[in-house]
């Protein structure tokens, strides 16, 4: 998922695509495999870079002031991950932390042909539309960047409690506890229906609890309006 944003955000700041919208969600892993991940080798000091452009707002992922290159947009996740201190919280608590947890009370059909999984090549393309244009090759602009401070919506999850996690406090887009998905799911809806977007691409890549709850939120707030494109990845 980390380097599926990248790609987005990569073709999004040299004008290959023209998103309306990307929500990049992270609650803490497993210690372990947060170890075997990309990001787990990448030095906070080599992100001072990160910090000092984003110091001036602390609410926006891009200062209106700062510009940074195609690549460097492209591996805000990783640079953002980075400077997030460990968790302690395993995949099995996140797993009993969201048993008995329900997202909506109305349909329980999770056979509804609303909802495309994997399958369907379109899943995590639909919510944009590329640019074929001759504008296409040409190189993207300071303004260009600064607009996926619009585009760009980045939360990180602190789900335990640890004496480590007051460094993260100037970090964009950290939360404390767990998300509410039902809440989430909702919004994201609401957004598109203001945005006049029919479809959302939504990936997921976690505990087969939580994979499970978004994919029945997909299913249950699809409809003739606004229609979830469900995709999972799953860990070998």
């Amino acid at each position: 998922m980390q380097s599926m944003f990248s790609h987005l955000v990569h073709e999004q700041s040299t004008s290959e695509r023209n998103l309306k919208k990307l929500k990049f969600v992270w609650i803490q892993r497993d210690p372990e495999l947060m170890m075997q991940s990309t990001i787990a080798d990448t030095s906070l000091s080599l992100h001072a870079s990160m910090l000092s452009f984003m110091e001036d707002d602390e609410d926006s992922i891009l200062g209106a002031d700062s510009v940074c290159g195609p690549d460097d947009c492209a591996s805000l996740a990783s640079k953002i991950l980075a400077m997030v201190p460990p968790s302690g919280e395993t995949d099995q608590d996140l797993t009993e932390a969201y048993q008995g947890f329900d997202l909506v009370s109305e349909s329980e059909d999770e056979e509804d042909d609303s909802v495309h999984n994997k399958g369907d090549s379109k899943s995590c393309t639909t919510s944009s539309d590329a640019n074929t244009g001759e504008d296409s090759n040409q190189s993207p602009t300071a303004m260009d960047f600064v607009k996926l401070d619009k585009v760009l919506d980045i939360e990180i999850y602190l789900t335990k409690n640890d004496s480590n996690e007051s460094r993260a406090h100037h970090i964009p887009g950290v939360k404390h506890g767990r998300p509410d998905l039902a809440t989430m799911f909702v919004a994201m809806r609401e957004e598109a229906i203001q945005l006049g977007e029919k479809r959302v691409a939504v990936c997921v890549c976690g505990p087969k609890r939580i994979s499970a709850l978004c994919r029945k939120a997909c299913i249950q707030l699809s409809d003739k309006t606004v229609r979830f494109d469900y995709h999972e990845e799953a860990f070998g």
